[in-house]
């Protein structure tokens, strides 16, 4: 027979407590290794901030023989200031839904992450963590063992400024210790190329030499790596920044002969399967080249064409991105769809007016979109 259950047995779990009872609900997969890269990239969220906030230029991810990760970057260090009767840094690595991102200031400086948890969970799931930021002229320095806090050290002063996190994920959550190494390091260059000027470091528990990511032209550095080299048939490159609507959108887009690649990223996450952002490209397109056409005939003929040996990374930042599904692999903000229509409208209309007769002599294949 059941045991009786009644009100006596509502438990309510406080603290970080709910974290570690459930930590595959924060982290994801604790046996195959990507839990442990969501947490790293948890921190190394924290320095891109810094980066766009126009604060850090470079961001180091060392991976130790011990399973310790540590992350460093030259921002302006995590604050100290009291907060609720306790150190900002505290608060910040202790108490849940602690964090920047959640003020709404700024809606373009915060980068987004597939969990997007903050702090305080990833240092309840380690055996240490250990925090240095050098603020103000000053080096301080807390430990924590199992999410407890030691004692906020002043360490002196410093000429330095930025944080360093170095943190021991637990062998009590994780089963699997091994990290896929070769997914930080598309991740870390994925950022480089959407962050132009962050310098990205990376060292691996693998490999002793320090590789280092860094792409001062951005997104048009990326598209150059996709598109296919050689290739005399190319189309100059249309690259814009623009704010429309409250949206922050990055495009660089370019035609030739080949097969075609679309790329497309919200807030820094990779969105594979597309969304309103790249559907508004086409359609932003499309009205910037009907001004072209003479007739419904060539409407058709072009539009055709649009999709055809296109080469897109498209990039765009909002204050409250809506995802298809937890994954993030879709975005829908029906805001983004018309802002981003706008914009490439705007944007093409000139770059059409130049290269029309180039881009109607190309010979296309048909078209392919690698995700």
């Amino acid at each position: 027979m059941a045991d009786k259950y009644d009100s006596n047995n509502i438990v309510v779990l406080k603290g970080l407590d709910a974290v570690r009872k459930r930590p595959g609900m924060y982290v994801g997969d604790l046996d195959d290794g990507t839990g442990l890269i969501h947490m790293l990239m948890e921190v190394v969220s924290n320095s891109v901030d810094q980066f766009l906030a126009d604060k850090a230029s470079v961001i180091s991810v060392l991976l130790h023989e011990n399973g310790d990760m540590e992350v460093i970057d030259d921002g302006e260090g995590i604050p100290i200031h009291e907060l609720h009767g306790k150190s900002a840094l505290e608060v910040i690595m202790t108490t849940l839904h602690t964090g920047a991102t959640w003020d709404n200031h700024r809606p373009h400086t915060h980068v987004g992450t597939t969990i997007g948890i903050g702090l305080a969970p990833i240092n309840a799931l380690c055996d240490y963590f250990e925090v240095d930021s050098f603020k103000d002229g000053t080096h301080w320095y807390m430990r924590f063992d199992n999410a407890e806090a030691g004692k906020l050290e002043n360490k002196g002063a410093t000429d330095k400024t930025g944080t360093r996190m170095l943190f021991h994920p637990s062998k009590k959550y994780f089963t699997h210790p091994e990290l896929d190494e070769k997914l930080i390091s598309s991740r870390l260059k994925e950022l480089s190329f959407l962050c132009a000027g962050l310098k990205f470091q990376f060292q691996s528990k693998q490999h002793s030499k320090l590789e280092e990511y860094y792409c001062p032209n951005g997104i048009i550095g990326y598209l150059e790596k996709v598109m296919p080299s050689n290739d005399s048939s190319l189309l100059p490159i249309l690259h814009f920044e623009a704010i429309e609507q409250n949206t922050k959108i990055e495009l660089a887009l370019c035609w030739s002969s080949g097969l075609g690649y679309q790329h497309s990223f919200a807030n820094h996450l990779c969105t594979k399967d597309g969304g309103v952002h790249v559907d508004a490209v086409i359609l932003g397109l499309i009205k910037a080249a009907s001004i072209k056409s003479s007739s419904q005939v060539e409407i058709e003929t072009w539009t055709k064409r649009l999709s055809k040996g296109l080469y897109l990374i498209v990039h765009v930042n909002i204050a409250d991105p809506k995802f298809a599904s937890p994954t993030k692999d879709r975005l829908i903000n029906e805001e983004v769809f018309s802002a981003v229509i706008e914009a490439t409208y705007q944007q093409a209309k000139e770059y059409f007016s130049k290269n029309w007769e180039f881009f109607f002599s190309l010979e296309f294949h048909e078209h392919h979109i690698i995700p």
